[in-house]
């Protein structure tokens, strides 16, 4: 994977096991396609996939049911992880987090440790904002990033009529310090995790989970996962970030951070 900055080109080599279901756009391209589309950015993204719930390298996912199959999207842009104080908040995954937790979305219930379920902004909470976005006195784009009112559009209802319906309701990841790992939502492209109408903390085990987190290496690996696996997302975080660092080949990644134990 390469990010191009002219005199702080980073190179990321990465040297899979041969078990492990791997796969890039670059992949599959003839080399009339590359000659082509010599400046299309192919290789900003790579997937691989594991069998649940062993965390199982296999060469091909398809011989595991669905419902027991993790695929992880490693994107190649970098990503600070940034904290409260930035003055350019709205690179950061903290500021992220922050916006989808604490402005379009709140805090609700706790349906795993670390990991909490988001809901709409009640009235009063809005009127508090003082009718501004999250960031609008830091920054002159803010709004274009946060609109007001603010809204928590991603919970989302499907077939709710009926006994058997689900929602989409999104989420939010912490570590043991209450620090931000990742986020869940739906409307706006960040993922979704159904439950079903009847029962809130009923999820639906042949729905899909999609989550955002963030790894040491500066990076956003996107996680998909059926919803049985929800309360062990955070085990199989610290899995993809010890297979990404054992995969890594040190000697040729330039300008990368060398994160070997």
């Amino acid at each position: 994977m390469y990010i191009a900055d002219t005199s702080t080109d980073q190179h990321w080599v990465l040297r899979f096991p041969a078990e492990l279901a791997v796969s890039s756009l670059d992949e599959n391209r003839t080399e009339a396609q590359k000659r082509e589309n010599t400046d299309y950015p192919y290789n900003l993204n790579l997937d691989f996939s594991v069998g649940l719930p062993i965390f199982e390298l296999t060469p091909n996912t398809r011989d595991i049911p669905r419902d027991d199959v993790l695929h992880v999207r490693v994107s190649a842009g970098e990503v600070r992880f940034g904290t409260g104080t930035d003055t350019s908040p709205h690179d950061t995954f903290f500021a992220q987090h922050q916006q989808r937790t604490e402005y379009s979305c709140r805090k609700d219930t706790e349906v795993f440790p670390g990991i909490v379920s988001l809901r709409e902004p009640s009235t009063q909470e809005i009127e508090k904002l003082g009718k501004k976005p999250l960031y609008s006195a830091r920054s002159d784009s803010a709004i274009r990033y946060y609109p007001f009112p603010p809204s928590c559009s991603q919970l989302r209802l499907r077939h709710r009529e009926e006994p058997h319906g689900y929602m989409f309701r999104p989420f939010a990841v912490y570590d043991d310090a209450d620090a931000p790992l990742g986020y869940g939502l739906w409307a706006m492209g960040y993922g979704q995790c159904p439950l079903t109408n009847t029962q809130p903390q009923d999820f639906k085990d042949e729905r899909l989970c999609s989550f955002w987190f963030w790894i040491p290496q500066e990076r956003v690996v996107m996680m998909t996962f059926s919803a049985k696996y929800l309360g062990n997302i955070k085990s199989l975080h610290t899995r993809v970030i010890d297979l990404l660092i054992e995969s890594t080949d040190h000697d040729k990644s330039i300008r990368f951070p060398d994160l070997r134990p």
